[in-house]
């Protein structure tokens, strides 16, 4: 049995908003301990917590937007949060809008906003992996049906709810998701031994999570507006998975040319 919600005392928390909690908290202090002696730690917060706000808000909007017909009609539940709803795309994009004001507001120079960014890296990969095992509980980012599960072997695919609590033989895209996470973490773990350039770290970890959602995509149930409105065409969050994973990789190799 899956559970959706934990019961703490007189409050019921959402299980998905749980683990992102958790891992924000787990993250974002691993970052300010990694940054201990290298800059203020009062402005490494300060940028993190502008970043936080600007993911948030980023997160709300590009899901929005990549589900605008539906919205169109419902307007009430634009900014209705407590009604599900994030897009990772947005949430990177606000982020570093965020994080770009109050670094500069906060005057932290050049080379130490890289050192915050990849001390944050850690915090990304995190997010991830709890974002995907919340949606287990959450019934988000679920997998395309499959004829049977006779035809496709455990942990492939499984007996899984879609986001309207509807079972069905589903692929295991959560799962996956939560794998490629993990994977970026391991990267993340070798890549310290190899002492990056100040900014690599965080933008090939960017580029490892974007990759895995690219991969995962292909398998994804839950529908969102096709490039061209072609038939067997990308998905538009496919297309932007390509966009920052491209992007980030070339940010990546611009800090090792510096």
């Amino acid at each position: 049995m899956i559970v959706s919600q934990l019961d703490i005392g007189p409050f019921t928390i959402p299980v998905f908003s749980a683990m992102l909690a958790g891992a924000l908290a787990l993250g974002l202090g691993s970052g300010v301990y990694r940054l201990r002696g290298q800059t203020s730690a009062g402005r490494a917060i300060d940028a993190y917590l502008a970043a936080l706000i600007g993911g948030l808000i980023g997160a709300r909007a590009g899901h929005v937007l990549l589900h605008w017909p539906y919205f169109a009609a419902h307007p009430d539940e634009i900014i209705r949060l407590n009604a599900g709803g994030l897009d990772p795309h947005g949430a990177l994009i606000g982020g570093l809008i965020g994080f770009g004001i109050m670094v500069r507001w906060r005057g932290i120079p050049a080379a130490d906003r890289r050192r915050v960014l990849d001390a944050a890296a850690p915090a990304l990969a995190l997010i991830a992996l709890a974002g995907w095992i919340g949606c287990v509980a959450a019934g988000c980012g679920y997998g395309a049906e499959v004829a049977t599960l006779a035809a496709v072997p455990p942990p492939i695919a499984a007996e899984l709810p879609d986001r309207f609590g509807i079972g069905a033989p589903r692929y295991n895209t959560q799962i996956f998701g939560a794998g490629l996470a993990l994977v970026a973490l391991g990267a993340l773990a070798l890549l310290d031994r190899r002492d990056p350039p100040p900014g690599a770290r965080f933008w090939l970890t960017v580029a490892l999570l974007y990759a895995g959602l690219f991969v995962v995509g292909f398998l994804r149930g839950d529908s969102v507006p096709l490039i061209f409105g072609l038939d067997a065409g990308l998905r538009a969050d496919q297309a932007l998975n390509l966009l920052l994973m491209g992007g980030s990789g070339w940010r990546a190799v611009g800090c090792w040319r510096a």
